[in-house]
């Protein structure tokens, strides 16, 4: 089967004889020109062209849906210039090489050698194809450090996929060190097995659970041997920092948290037993031990902020939000009236209490009040639905979607109520980017102020009020273009302030 090689050359017509030598190269693939114009077409090449004149691209993201991409072909030195919605596309499914064409010369892209220090990046496995928010998170801030001119080594588990991985990293002059697990798995998953009895739960992984890397002695030894002095560790999750890294050797530990999991798991506690209280003790003292012993702690959303400060802990806190770069604007249609309502998330227990409360609560009232309403859902946690049986009136679940503006384009409105604290909500965030309003419950309430596009109802019988804001922006989509063009520029110049702030060179 052949695979889709994607040439994007937006400002640049491709010549008769760049589409031969593409041809020569791809010759059995079908090749997907993205430019103005296009010269003559070789005898038997498979091409389809997107006029960039034209600025319709549906078809393209069709293309990236079903099609394996293989390959990415951009002019010399246009990668940073790459938007990077259109990237995320091109990294949401698939992990192509990069090459560059002028004239008669195609080949590897050539990208621009490191400036600064070096940057030891540690994630618990593959971060790209990007699958939800903290891949999405991970590869943003990688490419945020290979932007400023860093030398990125990356150290992960070796799982499966990584050795594929680690080949689309080394392109961008990314070298990858892989660490086996080790054998702390079996006796850290009896002691979770034993917490979950004790609490009565189906579904619990508490912070010890989550250092079955950090205590491997193969992870300790890679690191000891990758990191060198003057080095900066970003570590993504507090549960990898490598407390055992001398601080005499002039290190820096950056751990980025993505959620601080002793406000996420509150919920597991509610008992208030013996159990529940020695293991939220237990928890939050190994976590805050592993952050203590970071020079920099870096929090996604500005309640993980204050959660971390009241700690007084001696590291200093950067609160770097996501850019959300990755979102590109939508096209809105005027509509009197809200009829397609959304819910998207990967299947994790954060968006199964959610998707729970949307079918068994709001929707049902939603859809009595609004008969010809519809619920899209999307991503992974229709995984967990198609298992659940009967869900509901006018339900239709997509899967997983390659293109998220796609999908915002679909619906008037993003119902998600939010059922477990701390980091940061991601789908609410990339909604706003995209001029679809948003309802979330009231312990969400303190969202409102990102955005007059966010709704929070204060019970389960008021749900219904938030088809007049709805029906309010539906007739009205001059405002939300303009409402999430500024919502995206804010986002994106925090991000790069925060990240110039971190001083990591």
């Amino acid at each position: 089967m052949s695979d889709l090689v994607f040439v994007v050359s937006e400002n640049t017509s491709l010549s008769d004889s760049e589409l031969m030598e593409i041809n020569l190269l791809f010759p059995n693939d079908l090749i997907a020109v993205l430019s103005p114009d296009i010269g003559n077409v070789p005898e038997m090449m498979r091409l389809t062209h997107f006029s960039t004149k034209v600025g319709d691209y549906s078809g393209l993201d069709r293309l990236l849906e079903v099609m394996g991409l293989s390959a990415v072909v951009l002019r010399p030195g246009a990668f940073s210039l790459l938007r990077k919605s259109l990237l995320s596309k091109l990294i949401t499914k698939s992990l192509p090489l990069f090459y560059e064409i002028e004239g008669s010369r195609l080949g590897r892209y050539q990208f621009a050698s490191p400036s600064s220090g070096r940057v030891v990046f540690i994630y618990p496995g593959i971060f790209a194809p990007i699958r939800n928010g903290s891949t999405q998170r991970a590869f943003s801030l990688l490419f945020g450090l290979l932007s400023h001119g860093h030398k990125v080594e990356v150290v992960m588990p070796h799982d499966k996929g990584a050795n594929t991985f680690a080949l689309f990293l080394e392109q961008f002059g990314v070298d990858v060190h892989l660490f086996r697990p080790g054998r702390a798995q079996k006796p850290l998953s009896i002691a979770r097995g034993f917490a979950k009895s004790a609490l009565g739960l189906n579904y619990y992984l508490p912070f010890f659970a989550r250092l079955r890397f950090a205590i491997s002695s193969d992870y300790r030894k890679t690191l000891e041997r990758v990191v060198q002095k003057g080095d900066t560790i970003v570590v993504t999750y507090a549960w990898m920092t490598p407390t055992f890294i001398k601080r005499s050797r002039d290190i820096k530990i950056i751990i980025d948290t993505h959620d601080v999991n002793f406000v996420r798991d509150k919920r597991y506690y509610l008992s208030r037993n013996i159990p529940s209280r020695i293991l939220e003790y237990l928890n939050k003292t190994l976590e805050l031990k592993r952050l203590s012993a970071g020079d920099r702690i870096v929090v996604i959303s500005e309640s993980d902020r204050k959660i971390i400060q009241k700690e007084a802990l001696s590291a200093k806190l950067t609160l770097l939000e996501p850019s959300f770069e990755w979102i590109g604007g939508v096209l809105h249609s005027r509509s009197s009236r809200a009829l397609n309502f959304g819910f998207i998330g990967s299947d994790m227990i954060a968006n199964r209490l959610a998707i729970e409360e949307i079918l068994n609560h709001l929707w049902p009232r939603l859809v009595e009040a609004r008969p010809q309403a519809t619920l899209f859902i999307a991503g992974g946690i229709c995984d967990y639905l198609s298992k659940r049986g009967v869900l509901g009136e006018n339900i239709i679940l997509l899967g997983f979607v390659t293109s998220l503006e796609g999908y915002f384009e679909r619906i008037d409105a993003l119902v998600s109520p939010i059922m477990m604290q701390g980091g940061l909500n991601f789908k609410i965030v990339e909604s706003l980017c995209c001029g679809v309003p948003v309802m979330v419950n009231s312990d969400a309430k303190y969202l409102q102020s990102l955005s007059p596009m966010i709704y929070s109802y204060e019970n389960r019988e008021t749900v219904t009020n938030f088809l007049h804001v709805a029906d309010d922006f539906s007739g009205d989509p001059g405002k939300r273009t303009i409402l999430a063009e500024e919502f995206r520029v804010r986002q994106n110049a925090k991000f790069y302030s925060a990240l110039n702030d971190m001083n990591l060179a």
